[in-house]
């Protein structure tokens, strides 16, 4: 069997699922919000003997079964602790149980991952201890393999972002980790990588909650890339021909979609960025790269649950389907 752990709007599980069923490939979905209500049980016995066996919505599976789990997004999300039998009263008791609960919960979550990826009798696409990876981490062991990177600040004051300035001909700022996109009942808000001058400058306060601040380089597109596996499949993204996604390619214009175009990236940059991906331990994400008018590869980030499907649709790589053979351990 094959388990594939993701959510419920994943687009692309979709996909592979279609091409696992051609395959003949028994397949089970789990998704992370039906993960809550989970059943576990766990035999380990002094005779090395050892299974992982758990129930969602009324479907049982044996770890013993399962030849290839794939981490697209989410693993085991249990539902939310309660304790609510302790009097009112006991306020800061039953906050203290719920911490003791939820500690609990993440102790059996780690230790079934250890166990899936220490375990070697079965393939595992993706990560679940790396779900997703520290922006800052990543550049600075970027950088130690020898990656180019923006020059990267993060800072609490003004007067270290005026300096900034001065030393760099254009700024922008960006989340230190995730972007923020906030819900009403009718709209979406997103939070972009905006360009940051002196006039926009003199707006802030004297010290601020510590925010990322790095140099805008001048680029010629940008790069998207999806690596599986020791191979990498990449296309350029013309940006800079429309204004709306110069500075960032997420802004999409929809009227005149940017151009794009298959790349093959050089040989000692897939060589820096396998050993990079190699770091933290994972077999499979999505990669962010610039190439700059001075013709040099930019390293800006790795997301392990990235979306793929811009990259394989657009150059024809076919990545559900080589996703797919990679679980039915065929040939690609």
């Amino acid at each position: 069997m094959i388990l594939i752990f993701t959510d419920r709007n994943d687009y692309s599980t979709v996909k592979v699922m279609e091409y696992l069923f051609y395959l003949n490939e028994p397949v089970m979905r789990v998704n992370r919000e039906d993960t809550v209500n989970a059943q576990f049980h766990i035999d380990v016995s002094h005779q090395n003997h050892f299974e992982i066996e758990f129930v969602i919505n009324g479907k049982s599976v044996s770890m013993s079964q399962v030849k290839s789990i794939w981490f697209r997004r989410g693993g085991f999300y249990f539902k939310e602790v309660s304790s609510d039998k302790i009097k009112k009263s006991r306020t800061a008791i039953k906050k203290q149980v719920n911490q003791y609960l939820s500690d609990e919960q993440a102790t059996l979550n780690d230790f079934i991952y250890e166990y899936l990826l220490s375990n070697g009798n079965r393939k595992i696409l993706g990560n679940p201890m790396v779900m997703n990876t520290r922006k800052l981490s990543v550049l600075r062991k970027a950088s130690n393999l020898g990656l180019a990177i923006p020059k990267t600040m993060v800072t609490t004051k003004r007067s270290d972002v005026f300096e900034f300035l001065n030393e760099n001909k254009k700024v922008i700022t960006k989340g230190i980790q995730d972007n923020f996109t906030p819900y009403t009942a009718g709209n979406a808000y997103t939070c972009w990588t905006e360009v940051i001058d002196k006039e926009t400058t003199e707006k802030f306060q004297p010290e601020f909650f510590p925010s990322l601040f790095q140099e805008k380089i001048e680029k010629l597109f940008e790069i998207r890339v999806f690596y599986l596996d020791g191979q990498f499949y990449s296309i350029a993204i013309f940006s800079q021909e429309s204004a709306k996604t110069q500075v960032d390619f997420r802004n999409y214009d929809f009227e005149i979609p940017n151009r794009k175009a298959a790349i093959d990236l050089p040989e000692s940059l897939k060589m820096k960025l396998t050993r990079l991906l190699q770091e933290f331990g994972l077999n499979t994400a999505s990669l962010d790269l610039i190439y700059t008018k001075s013709q040099e590869f930019v390293f800006l980030e790795i997301n392990p649950v990235g979306q793929y499907d811009m990259v394989g649709k657009y150059m024809n790589f076919q990545l559900d389907k080589k996703i797919a053979l990679w679980l039915a351990q065929k040939k690609i």
